[in-house]
């Protein structure tokens, strides 16, 4: 943070990126890409340099919405989302690389960021650039879609979205804040970002409320007995209170840690992204290589416009740590005067996951304190459905909305 304090809204546009490198992207994917490098702080020789790989929408992208996607980690890279999770692409373990018909990229213009810094095909040539707070981490991104606007003027008009999942439960409420905050003050040159919306995926936004949800969560999914549950519901008020406290260093983490990997124990080495079925490949329970594999070759590379400066990783342990002091965080606390301005916020989690899992998600809503709060608590849950089959549970108020994905 002290590298940004000298960049206040009168400075702000004098800081303006670049648009460093700029290709067509890769792959079989139809529509239009573009992928490269957009430069941010630069200021004191901090040089960091985002990684950016954009499709346009495959029906109306002149009209569809833009929508910025976020991985979590810390430091895990938004390729993963490309080639496993919504984006354009599938992966074989041959390594042949084919589109995904159910792509967010249907019906959106989606944007992939590897960020903060350090983050997959990120790099900095100094890194005092890693972030160490969600205000580095937003102001950064403020600056990234500031230059992304300029070059593409034809996106900038768009309605805007920021999405992400896990981690990126930091990331999207304190990115889409400082858009706010910003687009009711700009510098001189600086563009409106026209934000509707943000959601939220399987996200760790309080973590306080959400650390005391992994006992009942296992509970329910019998990963654990009553007796281990009473035991173990100590453990997790005691880190909830250190949490409320304040205390944020490694104390705190190792006891909450503590209760996940006894829960993790006791449940017998399930997938902490899918309770349903084992770990195939601790710590992350997938495997990965093949995306290794392909994102190593200097073909790929050349055509995203790869720096050689830059090794990708699926995980950066070093942006990793340096966001540890940040993840007790909890960012609920600038999401009501987002929806007070009538900034739509979808919080959405699979009921499978166990690490940000959707009883955790589903009691910080229900605390969050805003105008529509009463309202919101008083709904029954519904139904939520795909064609005909039941396919979750939700509840909605105003510009609130909360879905549990069955399955």
């Amino acid at each position: 943070v002290a590298l940004r304090s000298g960049r206040g809204s009168s400075t702000r546009s004098q800081a303006a990126a670049s648009v460093e490198t700029l290709t067509a992207g890769f792959g079989p994917e139809n529509a239009t890409q573009h992928a490269g490098y957009i430069g941010v702080n630069k200021e004191k020789g901090n040089d960091g340099h985002l990684f950016f790989w954009m499709f346009e929408a495959r029906n109306n992208p002149e009209s569809a919405p833009l929508v910025l996607w976020l991985t979590g980690g810390p430091g895990c890279s938004s390729e993963l989302a490309v080639f496993y999770e919504q984006g354009p692409y599938r992966l074989g373990k041959d390594g042949s690389v084919t589109t995904n018909p159910h792509s967010w990229t249907e019906i959106a213009n989606v944007l992939f960021v590897d960020q903060p810094v350090g983050t997959g095909f990120s790099y900095a040539d100094d890194s005092a650039a890693y972030v160490k707070s969600e205000e580095g981490v937003a102001t950064d991104m403020w600056e990234f879609l500031q230059t992304f606007m300029k070059q593409f003027p034809q996106y900038s008009k768009l309605d805007f979205f920021v999405t992400g999942e896990s981690y990126a439960g930091h990331y999207v409420p304190a990115i889409s804040s400082k858009i706010v905050h910003n687009n009711a003050k700009l510098g001189a040159g600086e563009v409106e970002i026209r934000l509707q919306g943000l959601a939220i995926g399987n996200g760790l936004v309080d973590p306080a409320t959400q650390y005391g949800q992994y006992v009942p969560y296992a509970q329910s999914k019998g990963l654990v007995t009553h007796k281990q549950a009473v035991s173990l519901n100590r453990t997790a008020h005691a880190c909830q209170k250190s949490i409320r406290a304040g205390h944020k260093g490694t104390a705190t983490l190792m006891e909450c840690n503590s209760m996940m990997e006894r829960i993790m124990m006791d449940g017998g080495g399930f997938n902490t992204y899918d309770v349903r079925i084992k770990c195939a490949k601790p710590p992350l329970c997938y495997d990965f290589s093949p995306l290794d594999t392909l994102l190593a070759r200097e073909d790929v590379r050349k055509a995203l416009g790869v720096s050689p400066k830059s090794k990708w990783q699926s995980c950066n342990m070093k942006v990793h740590e340096e966001l540890m002091s940040d993840w007790f965080t909890d960012m609920e606390t600038v999401i009501p005067p987002m929806l007070e301005a009538g900034v739509r916020v979808l919080v959405y989690s699979g009921q499978e996951d166990f690490i940000c899992n959707w009883f955790g998600g589903r009691a910080w809503v229900d605390n969050m304190e805003w105008s529509g709060s009463a309202a919101y608590k008083s709904q029954s849950w519904s139904d939520w459905s795909v064609s005909t089959e039941v396919a979750g549970t939700f509840k909605e108020q105003g510009p609130l909305q909360f879905l549990g994905v069955s399955g």
